[in-house]
């Protein structure tokens, strides 16, 4: 009977052991700084800084601008090329890369003809152009706050440089 009575004791005894070990170890695991209890994980996106597992930076490309330095004087052909010509196409004739993606992959179609160099384009007085620079329209962004007065009509008076290539 002492041997039995020995054993219950000694097990009951045994299991609060392992229940407070249980309790500690979750309790120690749960106060971690990582995401998870126990930070086992190694994914490159649980972690601030670059580890083992991330791969080199890549450098930007050469063609990037990195800085828009609005002090610097920019002809009205540069300012077309940055923020034009992705849909008006480097000559103006609407044949950009971003509204032919538009018109073929969403069946875009613009209330007003892209080309800047077709009849209507160029019967348009210039402050009409300003107002649609200005204000956008449709899917084409506002410039108002991209681009000053200055450079706005800079970019008008390139325009008109097309709109006479194209007719002469």
């Amino acid at each position: 009977m002492k041997h039995l009575c020995f054993r219950i004791v000694h097990t009951r005894v045994t299991a609060w052991y392992l229940i407070v070990a249980l309790a500690v170890t979750l309790a120690g695991t749960g106060c971690s700084a990582g995401s998870y209890p126990l930070d086992i994980f190694q994914e490159m996106h649980y972690h601030q800084s670059q580890k083992y597992q991330e791969p080199d930076r890549l450098d930007s490309p050469s063609t990037a601008i990195a800085f828009y330095d609005r002090k610097a004087s920019k002809s009205g052909q540069e300012l077309y090329i940055i923020n034009c010509a992705m849909c008006h196409g480097a000559s103006g004739n609407g044949d950009g890369t971003v509204l032919v993606t538009l018109k073929e992959k969403y069946d875009y179609k613009p209330i007003m003809d892209p080309d800047l160099t077709s009849a209507s384009a160029q019967g348009l007085p210039d402050q009409a152009i300003s107002v649609i620079v200005s204000n956008g329209l449709q899917v084409m962004p506002t410039f108002k706050s991209l681009l000053s007065v200055e450079e706005r009509l800079l970019v008008i008076e390139y325009v008109r440089q097309l709109q006479q290539r194209s007719a002469g």
